[in-house]
C-alpha cells in the first residue's frame, strides 16, 4: 500500500467514527453508516452540500451531500431555530459549519500535521453537480439519520 493510499484509508477510517460522533454530539441525531462504495471521480449533487479542500502537505477534498430537509433538521437542532424558519442564508451557513465540523473531526482524529483545512465552501439548490476533475478515485460513505439518507466522500491526491 503506497503512503498516498495509506493516508486515504486513514481519512475514510476516520470519518466512518467522526460522522456519527459528531451529528450525536451536535446535532443530537443517530447516525450508521450503511455502506461504503468508491467513485471513479469526485462528484457531489444537491439540494445541500458541503466541500472542504484537504491543503498544505496532504491534498484531497471532503464533501457531504444530503437532502435539505434532513440539512435543515441537523441545522435546527445544532441552534435551537425550527427547521422551517431558518433562511436559506441561515441553511447555507449551516452546511458550512456541519462541514467544517466532520473535516475538522476527521483531522483531529487522523492527526497528521500534514492536513491543513481550507473555509468550507456551501451549496444550495434544486439541481446541481459539483464535480472535482482529479482522475483520482473517491470512497463515499453511505450513512443514514432520521430515516433520510445522506453522503460523505473523501478524495485525496
Amino acid at each position: 500500500m503506497s503512503n498516498t493510499d495509506d493516508h486515504h484509508a486513514r481519512l475514510v477510517e476516520s470519518l466512518q467514527s467522526t460522522v456519527p460522533e459528531v451529528m450525536s454530539t451536535m446535532a443530537f441525531a443517530e447516525v450508521a453508516v450503511t455502506g461504503i462504495s468508491e467513485k471513479p471521480e469526485f462528484c457531489v449533487s444537491g439540494p445541500a452540500a458541503g466541500l472542504m479542500l484537504l491543503i498544505g502537505e496532504r491534498k484531497g477534498m471532503v464533501g457531504v451531500s444530503m437532502p435539505e430537509l434532513l440539512a435543515r433538521g441537523a441545522i435546527a437542532n445544532i441552534t435551537g431555530v425550527d427547521p422551517l424558519s431558518l433562511s436559506e442564508p441561515d441553511v447555507i451557513d449551516g452546511i458550512g459549519e456541519l462541514t467544517n465540523m466532520l473535516s475538522g473531526g476527521m483531522k483531529t482524529k487522523v492527526a497528521d500535521p500534514g492536513i491543513q483545512l481550507s473555509p468550507p465552501i456551501a451549496a444550495l439548490g434544486d439541481e446541481y453537480l459539483i464535480e472535482w476533475k482529479t482522475g483520482r478515485p473517491t470512497t463515499v460513505l453511505e450513512l443514514e439519520m432520521s430515516g433520510e439518507r445522506f453522503t460523505v466522500h473523501v478524495c485525496t491526491l
